[in-house]
């Protein structure tokens, strides 16, 4: 029972962080590193090198370019078009490594199933989102949400390392966002866009 609930943790902990992935791609890796290299945090054997000095320096350059690329405007819909692909292989990667201890071929099944899944789904509305966003407001207002999903990367990777105790919580959270957005989706599409058509002429 006790190893059972030790990988139910385990796995919560990797699908938080792959859920964070699909909010930005380089922040889960860079504060697990982080973590890995101030000794907060253990890695399985296969992700070691991610706790080196020179994969922290990477990782934070590539995290900066990625989030100050979303501020620009027509490029960050161009990112959308990778960020879910490599969401899905970053995703994998993050949840493969907190279940380190399984069989190989259920670590990986396991990995691209739920991280994978979970980090493709929300950097594919996140994508949605964000082209409903440009067709509302012109792109003028994608800044709000590139700094929301900046924060939200964040925030649930500092959980994972920091406070792990609340990982279940903040990912039913996010499952919860996730699924509600998803059975509204063409409610909220519709909505959005209904605000941003000019009135028809009224008829005497």
């Amino acid at each position: 029972m006790d190893n059972y609930w030790q990988l139910l943790l385990e796995l919560t902990l990797g699908v938080t962080l792959s859920a964070a992935a699909g909010f930005r791609v380089f922040v889960p890796p860079l504060i697990l590193s982080l973590g890995a290299l101030f000794g907060n945090i253990q890695l399985s054997d296969d992700f070691q090198w991610v706790s080196s000095p020179e994969a922290v320096i990477l990782l934070a350059i590539a995290t900066v370019v990625e989030i100050m690329a979303y501020y620009i405007p027509v490029v960050d819909n161009l990112l959308d078009t990778v960020q879910i692909p490599l969401a899905l292989v970053i995703g994998t990667l993050l949840t493969a490594n907190s279940l380190g201890d399984l069989d190989p071929v259920a670590q990986w099944t396991i990995a691209v199933i739920a991280g994978g899944g979970a980090s493709s789904a929300i950097a594919g509305i996140n994508g949605a989102g964000r082209v409903a966003l440009t067709g509302l407001t012109g792109g003028l207002a994608n800044f709000l949400l590139a700094t929301l999903e900046a924060i939200s990367a964040t925030v649930l990777a500092l959980i994972v390392v920091v406070v792990p105790i609340l990982a279940p919580f903040a990912l039913l959270l996010v499952i919860s966002l996730v699924v509600y957005i998803l059975l509204n989706f063409a409610k909220i599409k519709a909505k959005l866009f209904s605000k941003n058509e000019p009135k028809g002429k009224e008829t005497t």
